[in-house]
């Protein structure tokens, strides 16, 4: 890591080109990462580099199905029809979030938020969900 950037939107974090390559990210010059952090000492760190990971991009939640739907019909009618309705396992929160992806490269994340920006939507997080 350094302390030049990141420039672009929905990036958090610049590497090195050595930290690149160890990443196996040299080639393409984004990609995802998972960032961990931990405390000196802390043995306990999940550091399974063998988890599959399959990221989406969250752009709402909301307290009705309904107006769920409301949005993934939005983002459909765009073509953004790689979106799904999650139901928050939170217990008692209620919440249904609309989810993109899952996204398989940072170009294509970057071309889902452009589309995003046409009809008004501009914040979101990424959220990652681990497949064995």
């Amino acid at each position: 890591m350094n302390d030049r950037g990141p420039f672009h939107a929905h990036r958090i974090i610049d590497l090195s080109f050595a930290a690149a390559v160890k990443l196996g990210l040299d080639k393409a010059g984004t990609g995802f990462v998972d960032v961990l952090a931990i405390q000196p000492g802390d043995v306990n760190a999940d550091t399974n580099t063998t988890l599959v990971k399959k990221i989406y991009y969250q752009i709402g939640a909301f307290a009705t199905l309904e107006n769920a739907v409301l949005l993934q019909e939005k983002v459909t009618a765009m073509q953004l029809t790689k979106s799904r309705i999650v139901p928050s396992e939170l217990s008692g929160s209620g919440l249904f979030k609309v989810q993109i992806g899952p996204i398989s490269s940072v170009t294509e994340a970057d071309d889902i938020n452009e589309k995003l920006k046409s009809i008004g939507i501009v914040t979101g997080h990424y959220v990652s969900t681990g497949q064995e």
